[in-house]
């Protein structure tokens, strides 16, 4: 069965853009040299023994231990440097998050003003379809035409059956001019929309 290695420290350590070899590697520090212990009389060996802090205080003291302290209390410091600068980065990054969404709502209005013009031309455009104007010209112009020549019949009906009063011709010739003028009115509005 297959098994995985324990991660090693440098797996856990946070990327640094560098490759392994060129990480620093941390060493395991040096041990204290304890060799003063042995000049010591035997009342300070049973103090040190039966006072196990006053062991810990005798190794702190150590050079050793002293560069160690040292050591820790720099990474401390630059740990306190980094996380201060993290932290104003942190700040800076709200705010250009919240400039974009600031303008992300902008946009998305001008968008939504943009689209109710876009519609407003689409229906300019469709009233005033040039096409579209000129077929329903040419429908009422036709519908006017149709109803010349249900004048036209009117009018053969009226001399055919024999004029019965003047106000029959005058009602006649009347309707006769309106539809007229109606209709040449169409043809001309056709024409001119054609030539533009």
């Amino acid at each position: 069965m297959f098994r995985a290695a324990p991660p090693s420290y440098d797996d856990q350590s946070p990327s640094t853009g560098k490759s392994r070899k060129e990480r620093e590697r941390a060493s395991v520090p040096p041990c204290p040299d304890l060799s003063f212990i042995d000049k010591m009389s035997q009342d300070e060996l049973e103090f040190y023994e039966s006072n196990p802090e006053a062991v810990d205080d005798m190794i702190l003291e150590t050079a050793e231990a002293q560069s160690i302290l040292t050591m820790s209390r720099d990474l401390l410091q630059k740990n306190e440097e980094l996380a201060t600068k993290i932290l104003s980065k942190e700040e800076e990054a709200e705010a250009v998050q919240k400039k974009a969404h600031e303008k992300w709502a902008e946009m998305s209005l001008e968008r939504d003003k943009l689209a109710g013009l876009l519609r407003e031309q689409d229906e300019l455009i469709s009233r005033f379809d040039k096409t579209r104007i000129a077929e329903a010209l040419a429908k009422e112009a036709s519908e006017l035409e149709t109803g010349g020549d249900a004048m036209k019949r009117s009018f053969a009906s009226l001399v055919g059956g024999g004029v019965k009063n003047a106000t029959d011709i005058e009602t006649f010739k009347r309707d006769f001019l309106q539809k007229r003028k109606e209709f040449h009115a169409v043809e001309a509005r056709k024409e001119k929309l054609e030539r533009v």
